[in-house]
């Protein structure tokens, strides 16, 4: 959503609480809060579209703990590697091989699409874990995705990459300045509550209706039908825990996005609550079993056998 748009006459900068109501379709919300740009790429949001959109970061819990296992295979090294690992991309490479080498449970696939307003927006970078199994239904979009996995830097560095690309190569101090504060406004002050947590977060419900419609093409979705959407974080600064987000997404939520225009069905419930669970690393050798099944709660076992 690369469109700006900006309010030509004069109105309130914040949104009343009516605003954020059922009531209000995006596109009022918008012009609601018409100083504000609103309409942006995922990677620009801010907590105001975290809080316009009505979704919520809840407190972090520790994941339940397990029984110590005495198979220690490759994972193990893995895990030690992942947790030594000073760059994103070596955290991601590490992530990759816990989770989907050889005798692990996934598939691992680059990037999530983002619609709005039923139109292809752009490509969020991530890595997306599937359940092992036939490589053409997945690129044919007939098996939901299990979850999107980022690194914390991975998200800073691409916007900051973001930013740059639309504010130029300006070399003069006031360029300088001004970068600067529109970096300082798009990030986050929640270190680990981003507002990239919560695009992924909506475009893994979005890939996931679009498998059951493709499965399913003459059955039509109930409004109030969820999508279970997970996202995992990996954190430099975090050497004892990977983080798991998860969240309940509506078809009605997801309308919202599909239809801008239209106000959105007061049958379901407009809150979207994003749980926080903190997965330690230790023990090494049952991080793996122990993070596969957290991610496969609730999947379809069907799905997860083809």
């Amino acid at each position: 959503m690369t469109i700006s748009q900006r309010c030509t006459s004069s109105g309130p900068r914040k949104c009343s609480q009516a605003a954020v109501s059922t009531a209000c379709s995006i596109n009022e919300i918008v012009r609601l809060n018409c100083r504000e740009q609103l309409i942006l790429e995922p990677l620009r949001w801010t907590g105001r579209h975290v809080e316009l959109l009505q979704c919520r970061f809840e407190k972090p819990s520790l994941a339940p703990s397990v029984m110590d296992s005495t198979n220690k295979g490759p994972g193990d090294r893995f895990v030690r590697a992942l947790v030594d690992a000073e760059e994103y991309i070596w955290r991601e490479f590490r992530t990759r091989q816990i989770l989907s080498s050889p005798g692990c449970p996934f598939t691992a696939l680059n990037n999530l699409p983002f619609y709005f307003d039923r139109r292809h927006i752009s490509d969020l970078p991530c890595v997306v874990f599937f359940p092992k199994g036939d490589h053409d239904r997945m690129a044919r979009g007939l098996v939901p995705a299990v979850a999107a996995y980022v690194d914390r830097a991975r998200i800073d560095h691409l916007r900051l990459a973001e930013l740059y690309r639309y504010q130029g190569r300006r070399q003069s101090e006031h360029g300088s300045t001004l970068f600067r504060l529109k970096s300082k406004e798009i990030t986050s002050p929640e270190h680990l509550h981003d507002p990239y947590i919560l695009a992924l977060l909506i475009a893994m419900a979005q890939l996931q209706r679009g498998a059951l419609r493709r499965r399913n093409p003459e059955k039509q979705l109930d409004i109030c039908s969820t999508f279970a959407c997970r996202v995992l974080l990996t954190d430099l600064n975090d050497k004892a825990c990977t983080h798991l987000f998860t969240a309940d997404i509506s078809s009605s939520f997801l309308q919202k996005l599909d239809l801008p225009a239209s106000r959105p069905s007061a049958s379901a419930s407009p809150f979207v609550s994003i749980q926080h669970t903190k997965i330690p690393y230790k023990p090494y050798n049952t991080f793996c079993d122990r993070i596969s099944s957290l991610l496969l709660r609730g999947y379809p076992k069907r799905e997860s056998r083809e």
